[in-house]
């Protein structure tokens, strides 16, 4: 993986997750209302037509719209315009487009049977955890051949601004907002690994499994040791393995991580960028890239659990990272068409998550900050997958991927031992020999420490 392609695809993936919320207000400020009285005409000249405003503002509708949210460009969002019969008031309703990974998930190969299958889904508006906001009789102030309006908010867990310009069938509109709660705004770098203290505590990248059943993973050649057993280990002692690995040269998944990505930056509106290495040589001192969009992804805190918040990802970037990392291949062969019902429950999982944001959970202590995503989850994420792992028609298709990636080609024997093992190891706490289990596994989580 040590090469810019792995770096770029490893980004992608780690950055790389319903109710109706309608606010009625005015939005509109004395300043503004003054201008408007004072500056604009009022109507139109007599026998001058007015121009029809109403409709939809975004890529795919009647109008084109371009939305600044807190200084960045935001795709995927619309705005709908209903306006008065003289073009002086207007309801304006903001929500996103719906979100059609369908469309491009034909592009991998095998997976050509998962169209059709309902993976298309509506996100979050311009505030993320908002599925739509309506404001009602905002003023608009012709100006020239343009119209403009502007509007603001007030939430308990927001404040929000807006305003738009609408000429020759186009919309711009800046909005900016902010997240009453600061408690993790600021930028956290990712803790570095310490060889010698080899705690889960003192990783960056951590995990905890709730089994105390032990993983098979049968022998694995070591360069210059030959073939060495590794197969009593339950999952959380793995993360001592990892550590073992780095000593006897195998590979260092934490510095891999720590190599990788920097920091993480929670911004007071809501924005998430990381700063992350575009080149794979750790000689470079200027390898470290900050220019994520800030709007790829946003956050906001769950309203009723202080420890939860959850990850919006923007729809137009899952798209067009998926037209980037993969190539059309007509001839490949198609999935097996049982993985069509495993596809569709998959899917059908994920689809909550997708739309409402991926749900989190974290725990601070002074400057330093642990956060994963949620152990339930994750598990039922992972239970799905490894029902899709299991299946030999999916086998087919992944084992010659694996084998066909150098740093870990030697590995694709045990990496299929584990994958029969895993529905094992996402069902049951312990193992009482003889082939039986008692006791229920009920989380999985993966996380980083970070500190400031």
């Amino acid at each position: 993986m040590k090469n810019k392609l792995s770096y770029l695809i490893s980004v992608a993936c780690f950055l790389s997750y319903t109710s109706t919320f309608t606010s009625c207000v005015n939005g509109v400020d004395d300043e503004y209302l003054e201008q408007k009285i004072t500056e604009g005409t009022g109507s139109e000249e007599e026998g001058e037509e007015l121009p029809d405003l109403n409709g939809e503002y975004s890529m795919q509708g009647d109008f084109d719209l371009k939305m600044i949210c807190n200084g960045d460009e935001l795709e995927g969002q619309k705005v709908v315009m209903a306006v008065d019969e003289n073009n002086e008031t207007a309801t304006i309703t903001f929500s996103a487009l719906e979100t059609d990974l369908e469309s491009v998930i034909g592009l991998i190969p095998g997976a050509n049977l998962i169209q059709g299958m309902g993976l298309k889904y509506t996100g979050s508006c311009v505030i993320p955890g908002e599925k739509e906001l309506t404001f009602t009789n905002v003023p608009l102030y012709k100006n020239g051949s343009s119209y403009i309006f502007k509007g603001s908010l007030i939430e308990p867990t927001y404040t929000m601004k807006f305003e738009g310009k609408m000429a020759d069938e186009k919309m711009s509109m800046e909005v900016n907002y902010e997240l009453t709660n600061q408690t993790l705004a600021g930028t956290w770098m990712l803790q570095k690994p310490n060889l010698e203290l080899p705690s889960p505590s003192m990783t960056p990248l951590w995990f905890d499994w709730d089994t105390d059943i032990q993983i098979r993973f049968g022998e694995i050649n070591m360069p210059g040791l030959g073939n060495m057993s590794i197969d009593t280990y339950t999952p959380n002692e793995l993360q001592g393995l990892l550590y073992l690995a780095k000593m006897i040269g195998v590979f260092d998944a934490q510095q891999m991580i720590a190599d990788l990505l920097q920091s993480i930056t929670a911004m007071p509106n809501g924005s998430l960028y990381a700063t992350y290495a575009w080149d794979n040589d750790t000689s470079n001192p200027d390898r470290w890239s900050s220019n994520m969009s800030r709007n790829i992804v946003r956050y906001y805190y769950d309203e009723e659990k202080a420890d939860r918040l959850y990850l919006d990802i923007n729809g137009q970037f899952l798209v067009n990272t998926i037209k980037s990392l993969v190539q059309p291949s007509p001839g490949t062969r198609g999935a097996a068409e049982d993985l069509k019902a495993l596809g569709t429950e998959l899917i059908e999982f994920l689809k909550p998550a997708l739309e409402k944001g991926i749900p989190c959970t974290y725990k601070l202590d002074g400057n330093k900050m642990s956060i994963n995503i949620d152990g339930e989850f994750l598990l039922g994420a992972l239970r799905l997958i490894a029902k899709v792992g299991n299946n030999e028609a999916a086998l087919g298709f992944l084992m010659p991927l694996i084998q066909s990636e150098p740093s870990i080609a030697a590995y694709a024997p045990n990496i299929k031992i584990f994958l029969k093992r895993l529905p094992d190891l996402l069902t049951y706490k312990t193992e009482k020999g003889n082939g039986t289990f008692e006791g229920e596994c009920k989380y999985v989580k993966i996380g980083l420490h970070l500190e400031k």
